[in-house]
């Protein structure tokens, strides 16, 4: 790179705005200091963003604080490696990347290992992976040769040490779903745009050009582009150069090309280059070999080259390379040479350069089109059909593709009329660029040209055919009855315009045969923009003929989801699922499938023929079954008596994991949906015996009569998931109503156990089968080969309800349980509608550590710690219960309850505690007050009792809502009372203010309260809080009604107005107080302070404040809104 171009992260680092995702309140900013501190051991964390947009900064600054200490302190006593993953050889992973450019000897003197094996410094790093942390630049430039390093990322390598990956917003969900931290990258804000510019101009000490710059960039088109630190940079280098600022990134990166060059010319002292579509034959040859050796890198997402790669082009091409190599658009990469390796290694700075510099070769392979053979540069040379095939879909070609669209302008056309084929895909994806490339300035004439491309062309898709279509479409859903254009790219601009929820369930065509009704949504389906909507509403009489047309034209579908809701036929499921590549769920509603059509669908994928549909036997050797990209299907409610179990099996063998090691979906969903156990069981032989190991993480095949099903068999299906790391079993399992027997519970049971499987069953629900026959041994058994990684036993959830269960099963399932002397995690046991009257208490606490005394006692011989959130065991007798066990194991039952929780010095968060309908009586007030302060019911006595109790502590109460209704209060004393409730008042404003805390109150109702202690400077701090969008303080409303308020008070709220201007106060009420000592050139102060004075003031109530008649008259002369008696 020409060194005018190299900047010093220190001197022009600026924070970006960071976006910490899915969290519970959504999309949260996350300032940098505060993601650096985030990166705790073992985290595992994802920063995604646009190209530019400053990710690879961000790790770079990142490595250069942990290096100098500049800013923060950042990976205190931690080794850090920053990784390049564009720059991993064939076949390497990220330990290879660590250790390759190493030393061996100087590793060895260093550090006392001796010999000269680098998998020596890997077992170091192994051994010491909690003190590494790894920075992974780039995740979407990952060769397609290499392996993935998401094993790292899931902890099953390395798993101590932190890792920091970036990419591009693409092919991420996995490393979504893994993340410990997701952070998204937007570039910069307002505020550090403008710091950036000025330390960059600070850096070239040219201070007035940045403060231009700065007084333009905000008003200008070019701003958005701004929030990329990439592009701002290139926008400073072009402001820098010549005052200049672009309009869109291509007339940015044509301004980017013209700076590099004219630094060469300046050095040469030649004449500066104005236009870009002037550059000279010396500058255009040597950026087109560049452009086309990059070209066919970045075509295998590979970004560097070697100096032999470019020779060859050279040569071939007769061209010098050598000044390629020297224009300044890429550099020598010394930290890809190898010791065996002595070729040159060039890479440019930003994959965004590369991605330009192919779009700018192709926008000259393309202008250059229709020029006679003599009038061409050898490096023009017209590319294959093939070869444009590649350069439509390759995902790793969309930016130069941009590129190339910019660089074109009005003559895109040159480059999109190889979007005109006979396929419905390259039209669905021209609309597409169309809308979000094409320069809406160019789109009129950019259209004219590809139609006239179109009239000339030869083509098998009849265009009047998808025109007339797409006009029935636009008619149908926008009532639009003057479409008459032949224009089919104009049609499909409109058709994509259409919302899809205009699109939802309103499919229906009157006076339309079905043949001509799947034509027009087949064509539909070119140009909407939610292809979804109309694959899920599609009519089942239309369905295959709307099959016939896409595959006619080899139609592929971009959806991640469908939810048929019309009954469908097996050959429309076929084309749906083996021409969607990203299709990752998968629902049948209501008796839309039946076993017979899932049959035809399971035969049609594993030949992947038509044919077979039809009935035709096909022995052909070549027919491959399809891979399928699905991670859930949810076929439930659909009668599914006939499906065949072993065609079941074949389609769930179809899915592969990313590993290609692991096969099926994650969910599978099939409950009510008259299953058998004979079907089930062929399913599992058949998996069986392709020796398959599934992912399952869910099977719900409940209210289904599986009481023929083999217990063996399904203990085999549940060994046959594994996780990654290898662990047996099903995460959930749903078996709810589905006849089963003890006999099969049985044989499963002892199935699992003969395998000596550790099992990673969290959620196993048998409820509503007779289990009568279980062996309360055995189920103790299955419940402790269920193992979390903390080496923790059980289940989160166990749902035995209306099981028919003995109290005998339980206890024997418990003894055994006991007897292994595991460490349980059951969170949720469910045994309720069983008689298990004979069940012995103390075993039960053993199990779940509550059934009451003998439980409690149990329990708390055990020192348990427990974390209930919820307790229920009403319509017991538990009149003999032990309050003070109970307390042992919840920490409050009243009386005995409260002495426990208190000896315990329990703090409490409690924010509701609800004991109404209980007799009282007899609980000791002063410790209820006791249990207030460790975080209330009563008679007037108790609440008596209680308030003074909690006085004498000089408590702080944050009660949020006091509930004391359908109590006996007449002994109450009033004074107390209201001490509490303005004691509560009172604090609650000064832990306010002194938090300096900033309200949104609209309005505040504290009516109907004895109020009589409340501060009245404290209550003009609390309405003085509240402020609105402009600054404002005040309320819309304050309603003070009966509320024992005093003249005096009402002074002193006033007088703490003083320093107020402006006051926002809509309705101010203090009806039935006794104001009678209200001073009232205080008041019409107050009122003066209200925005627009009286005018201001809506409705003032002083209904029954004893006031004088001289107040009455003054304040009604003044306002005739003011209600006062």
């Amino acid at each position: 790179m020409n060194s005018a171009f190299e900047v010093d992260i220190a001197d022009i680092f600026a924070e970006l705005e960071l976006l910490q995702s899915n969290t519970q309140e959504g999309n949260q900013p996350i300032e940098l200091k505060g993601l650096v501190e985030r990166i705790t051991p073992k985290c595992r964390v994802l920063i995604s963003g646009e190209g530019g947009i400053g990710k690879t900064t961000l790790l770079r600054y990142f490595a250069y604080n942990w290096a100098t200490k500049d800013k923060f302190e950042i990976f205190k006593g931690k080794i850090l490696f920053l990784i390049n993953i564009r720059d991993l050889e064939k076949g390497d992973n990220i330990l290879d990347a660590i250790v390759k450019p190493i030393e061996l000897e100087d590793f060895s003197l260093s550090t006392g290992l001796s010999g000269d094996d680098p998998n020596l410094i890997k077992k170091f790093l192994m051994d010491h992976d909690d003190e590494i942390v790894l920075l992974l630049d780039g995740l979407d430039e990952l060769r397609f040769q290499n392996k993935s390093p998401l094993r790292l990322f899931k902890r099953e390598r390395l798993e101590n040490s932190s890792v920091v990956v970036t990419s591009r917003s693409v092919n991420i969900d996995d490393y979504i779903k893994t993340s410990n931290l997701h952070v998204e990258v937007k570039g910069f804000d307002k505020e550090n745009v403008t710091k950036y510019i000025r330390k960059y101009f600070e850096y070239v000490q040219k201070f007035k050009l940045g403060d231009a710059l700065v007084e333009k960039i905000h008003s200008h088109l070019a701003y958005e582009m701004c929030k990329n630190p990439m592009l701002l940079l290139s926008i400073c280098f072009m402001w820098e150069e010549e005052q200049h600022l672009p309009t869109d990134e291509a007339d940015l990166f044509k301004s980017f090309f013209l700076c590099i060059l004219n630094q060469l010319n300046k050095q040469k002292n030649a004449k500066k280059i104005l236009k870009f579509e002037k550059i000279p034959n010396d500058y255009l040859t040597p950026m087109l070999l560049l452009g086309k050796c990059m070209y066919q890198r970045l075509k295998n997402n590979q970004l560097s080259f070697k100096e032999s790669e470019i020779n060859s082009l050279a040569i071939r091409d007769e061209v010098d390379d050598k000044l390629a190599l020297q224009l300044g658009f890429v550099y020598e990469d010394t930290t890809l040479l190898k010791k065996s390796d002595l070729a040159k290694t060039f890479t440019a700075p930003h994959k965004l350069i590369v991605e330009s510099l192919v779009g700018f070769y192709l926008y000259k392979l393309c202008e250059i089109d229709g020029l006679q053979n003599e009038s061409k540069n050898m490096l023009l040379s017209s590319l294959s059909d093939e070869e444009w095939e590649n350069i439509r879909e390759s995902e790793h070609l969309k930016m130069a593709r941009e590129f190339a669209i910019g660089f074109l302008g009005v003559n895109a056309a040159k480059l999109l009329k190889h979007w005109i084929t006979n396929s419905f895909p390259t039209y669905r994806s021209l609309i597409l660029l169309f809308k979000e490339v094409v320069n809406d300035e160019h789109v009129k004439e950019v259209e004219t040209n590809l139609m006239k491309y179109i009239t000339t062309t030869k083509l098998d898709i009849q265009i009047n055919d998808v025109c007339n279509s797409l006009r029935i479409f636009l008619i149908h859903h926008r009532l639009n009855k003057n479409v008459h254009t032949e224009n089919v790219l104009y049609l499909m601009r409109k058709v994509h315009d259409i919302s899809p929820e205009e699109i939802a369930g309103n499919l229906f065509y009157s006076d339309m045969t079905s043949e001509a009704k799947g034509k027009v949504h087949a064509h539909s389906l070119i140009a909407v923009s939610d292809q979804e909507w109309i694959l899920n509403w599609i009519p089942g009489d239309c369905m295959d003929y709307v099959v016939d047309e896409c595959e006619k034209y080899n139609m592929k579908y971009d959806i991640n989801k469908l939810c048929i809701c019309h009954k469908t036929t097996a050959a429309y499921l076929v084309h749906i699922l083996t021409n969607s590549p990203d299709l990752t769920e998968f629902y049948a509603s209501h008796n839309t499938i039946t076993g017979i059509i899932f049959n035809d669908v399971g035969l049609g994928l594993q030949c992947y023929s038509k044919s077979v549909l039809s009935g035709e036997v096909i022995h052909a050797t070549n027919m491959q079954p399809i891979m399928l990209t699905l991670n859930t299907i949810n076929i439930s409610d659909n009668n599914l008596s006939q499906i065949d179990g072993a065609l079941l099996a074949s389609l769930i063998c179809m899915i592969p994991d990313i590993s290609g090691t692991r096969f099926g979906v994650h969910q599978l969903c099939m409950n009510n949906c008259n299953l058998s156990g004979e079907i089930m069981n062929n399913m599992i032989i058949e998996c069986s015996s392709r020796k398959a190991t599934l992912r399952l993480s869910k099977l719900d095949i409940t209210d289904n009569n599986l009481s023929q099903i083999d217990g063996a068999l399904l203990a085999s299906l549940i060994c046959m998931n594994k996780d990654r790391s290898g662990r047996p079993g099903l995460p959930e399992l749903n078996m709810h109503n589905c006849n089963l027997s003890g006999e099969v519970m049985n044989n499963m049971i002892t199935e699992c156990s003969s395998r000596k499987a550790t099992l990673r069953l969290s959620i196993l629900d048998i409820s509503d089968n007779n289990l009568s026959q279980i062996d309360g041994a055995l189920l103790a058994s299955l419940i402790c080969m269920n193992k979390d990684r903390s080496g923790m036993f059980g289940f989160l959830l166990l749902n035995m309800h209306n099981c028919n269960l003995s109290g005998e099963v339980m206890n024997n399932m418990i003894t055994v349980c006991s007897s292994r002397r595991v460490t349980l995690r059951l969170y949720v046991l469910y045994i309720s509608d069983n008689n298990i009257s004979q069940i012995d208490g103390a075993l039960l606490a053993y199990l779940i550590c509550e059934v009451m005394n003998n439980m409690i006692t149990e329990c708390s011989s055990r020192t348990a710690t427990f974390r209930l959130s919820k307790l229920d065991i009403s319509d017991n007798n538990l009149s003999q219960i032990d309050g003070a066990l109970l307390a042992s194991l919840i920490c409050e039952i009243l009386n005995n309850m409260i002495i426990e929780c208190s000896s315990r010095k329990v703090t409490l968060r409690l924010s509701k505690l609800d004991i109404s309908d209980n007799n009282l009586s007899q609980i000791d007030g002063a410790l209820l007050a006791s249990l207030i302060c460790m975080n209330k019911d009563s008679s007037g006595e108790v609440m008596n009792n209680m308030i003074t109790e909690c006085s004498s502590r000089t408590a702080t109460f944050r009660l949020s809502k006091l509930d004391i209704s359908d109590n006996n209060l007449s002994q109450i004393d009033g004074a107390l009372l209201a001490s509490l409730i303005c004691e509560i008042l009172n604090n609650m404003i000064i832990e306010c203010s002194s938090r300096k805390v900033t309200l949104r109150l609209s309005k505040l109702d504290i009516s109907d309260n004895n109020l009589s202690q409340i501060d009245g400077a404290l209550l003009a701090s609390l309405i003085c809080m509240n402020k609105d969008s402009s600054g404002k303080p005040g309320l819309n409303q304050l309603n003070m009604h009966n509320c024992n308020l005093s003249g005096e008070m009402m002074n002193n709220m006033i007088k703490e107005f003083s320093s107020i201007k402006t006051l926002r106060l809509d309705n101010l009420d203090m009806s039935d107080n006794n104001l009678s000592q209200i001073d009232g050139a205080l008041l019409a102060s107050l009122i003066c302070m209200m925005e627009g004075g009286w005018l201001g003031l809506l409705q003032l109530n002083m209904h029954n404040c004893n006031l004088s008649g001289e107040m009455i008259i003054m304040i009604e002369s003044l306002n005739r809104r003011v209600v006062i008696t």
